[in-house]
């Protein structure tokens, strides 16, 4: 989900959703939370886990320019001063523990 945000006035205009599918696989919730970070760019204070008492979800609030980037420190000045459009933006992962074994396909043939 991404808005644009203005420093002083907050998030304007109208919510834009989009969605991607993401297969991220790890062993513990550590590495989990690696990856979110890793794919994300996001560090670990920009992190809500188990989001809205979704157990499971982690949801990743991150500044981004237009073109999808983080903004530097020159350009976040440049937003402060409402020299710059940037996008608050939100990114949410649900995560799942999935127990693989084989399965017969003769039972029932």
């Amino acid at each position: 989900m991404s808005v644009q945000d203005d420093f002083e006035n907050g998030e304007i205009g109208k919510y834009q959703d989009s969605y991607v599918d993401h297969n991220l696989t790890a062993t513990d919730s550590n590495e989990m939370i690696g990856k979110i970070k890793s794919v994300i760019g996001c560090n670990y204070g920009e992190m809500d886990i188990n989001a809205c008492e979704e157990i499971g979800r982690v949801d990743c609030s991150i500044m981004e320019t237009s073109e999808g980037y983080r903004p530097t420190s020159k350009q976040m000045d440049s937003w402060r001063n409402g020299d710059m459009i940037l996008y608050s933006c939100t990114y949410t992962f649900h995560v799942e523990e999935v127990s693989r074994k084989p399965f017969n396909l003769m039972i029932g043939a």
